[in-house]
């Protein structure tokens, strides 16, 4: 039998919900999560959650958790499961192995799957980079989707996009079937990866205004768009010229992010 079946034995509710308080408030005195008072009081516990304890706020007139205001908060599960799901997304498993790991329905497995990866992706989309953040670009070619020639029921009114075929030359566009990637990797370690239609002007003064905070230092390549920004100290590499570093100027963190996803 699979090791991943006896996972199940170390996620018991009493750790669970121990370590959730000691993630949640850490040092921090508790308070209501949304009037922020500290007139507080016990409340017995969940119902439908075993060992997690409930507190009254006096502030608030309401009562609140550990997951209130977070992406566990509606879900009648227990805490447990949604731990074991976390695990188990991390190691890459599929859907239909997380679904008979922990014992939920397919589509449920899914549905967990996807509120995890955009809860992810919110946070971090929304964490700005500190310090010196390294920006990179990468055309990445759409693989074989839509009907296949002579064959296929279903018509989506343009020719299937197949990976061997020649690319168009220029930059990439999400006409050409070649969306733009951009990457930002701060070199304390905070990195993300946005997808745009093309690395215009525009596009990549709003991105990195969502990735970075202004007056940080960006080094960027000798691109046009990336020279056009405003609101940052930048420094760039040439690469027409051989150009890929000059002392503390590279973007070898972003390229190596790209080097690791590509495959």
């Amino acid at each position: 039998m699979s090791m991943l079946s006896h996972l199940h034995q170390l996620f018991n509710p009493d750790t669970c919900h121990t370590s959730s308080h000691t993630l949640r408030w850490k040092d921090r005195p508790l308070q209501g999560p949304r009037c922020h008072s500290h007139d507080v009081e016990p409340w017995g516990t969940a119902p439908y959650r075993p060992g997690c304890k409930r507190s009254w706020c006096n502030g608030g007139t309401r009562t609140f958790n550990d997951l209130t205001n977070t992406l566990l908060h509606p879900s009648q599960r227990s805490l447990p499961p949604w731990l074991l799901t976390t695990f188990l997304r991390c190691l890459a498993c599929s859907s239909q192995r997380l679904a008979r790991e922990v014992g939920v329905h397919l589509r449920t497995s899914s549905r967990w799957g996807w509120w995890l990866r955009n809860a992810a992706l919110s946070y971090a989309m929304h964490r700005q980079r500190a310090g010196t953040v390294e920006a990179d670009d990468r055309y990445h070619t759409a693989g074989q989707q839509g009907p296949a020639q002579g064959g296929g029921q279903q018509s989506l009114g343009r020719p299937p996009r197949g990976r061997r075929t020649q690319r168009e030359p220029g930059r990439g566009h999400d006409d050409k079937a070649r969306p733009a990637l951009l990457a930002w990797v701060s070199r304390q370690g905070a990195g993300s990866i946005q997808a745009t239609k093309a690395c215009t002007v525009q596009t990549v003064q709003k991105a990195a205004d969502l990735a970075g905070p202004a007056g940080s230092t960006l080094s960027t390549a000798s691109a046009s768009s990336d020279r056009a920004l405003t609101g940052y100290e930048q420094e760039s590499v040439k690469h027409t010229r051989k150009g890929y570093a000059r002392g503390a100027v590279h973007e070898h963190r972003a390229a190596c992010l790209f080097a690791l996803l590509q495959p």
